[in-house]
């Protein structure tokens, strides 16, 4: 097959793919357009490190800049590398990834929706935080502030880490996914087979049980009764032997 013939098969297949997975795309649309678009708003309204309260102690909108990953994590990655290297690295990661769950969702057309779903919304949500990482000098745009009713919490502080859009996309991608994994894969499908599987053992070894209990307890019985019958008789005997 030629390279010509192998373009034309791929870019046949993801136009077949198209047309049959119409509620992922849109979903994956709807999440990336709400990113892009509430954090352009933010920006253009905003001064960074300018706060809003929206619901006092518990929500706020909070502009600011992430340079590291979603819900301000590094992973440990700012204390080996400058912010240049964090931003490549996480650019290199996010990027790998994203192709991996594109062939994912490619793979699971047709199947359950939950699965289709979660990543659909994984994958906006890590696109939207990668345009950002991408083109943006200072980092992810982020707003969403959420407090915990004025308490400081130990190691949580007094509010959640910062976020948008597109980390509340990935993280509800990925409990959908879970959830598809669980429920709806084969592999959840095996298992629930295989736990069905072990029921029906253990019933049917529970009733071979008690079926061999019964005989055995029905033969100990017949046996008892054959012997007072015979003792029965051998008695009458002796008795008329005597007469």
């Amino acid at each position: 097959m030629t390279f010509k013939e192998r373009t034309k098969k791929v870019f046949s297949g993801i136009w077949e793919y198209i047309k049959i997975a119409r509620i992922e795309l849109i979903v994956f649309a709807a999440v990336l357009a709400a990113d892009l678009i509430t954090k352009g708003i933010v920006e253009a309204v905003m001064d960074p490190f300018q706060r809003v309260v929206i619901i006092p102690k518990f929500f706020n909108l909070y502009f600011t800049y992430n340079p590291n990953a979603a819900f301000g994590s590094a992973f440990g990655l700012d204390k080996l590398l400058t912010p240049l290297g964090v931003k490549i690295v996480l650019l290199i990661v996010t990027a790998l990834a994203m192709a991996f769950f594109a062939v994912f969702l490619y793979k699971t057309k047709g199947k359950h929706i939950t699965g289709r779903l979660g990543l659909a919304m994984l994958l906006a949500g890590a696109l939207g935080n990668f345009i950002d990482r991408l083109f943006i000098i200072d980092g992810v745009r982020d707003f969403i502030q959420i407090e915990y009713f004025g308490l400081n919490l130990p190691l949580l502080g007094s509010s959640f880490a910062v976020f948008n859009i597109a980390d509340v996309g990935v993280t509800a991608g990925v409990v959908l996914f879970l959830v598809y994994i669980i429920f709806f894969s084969d592999f959840g499908k095996e298992k629930k087979a295989d736990e069905k599987s072990e029921y029906v053992l253990e019933s049917e070894g529970a009733e071979i049980a008690d079926s061999a209990e019964k005989i055995e307890s029905g033969a100990v019985e017949n046996t008892v009764s054959e012997i007072e019958t015979e003792q029965s008789s051998s008695e009458r005997i002796e008795q008329e032997n005597e007469k």
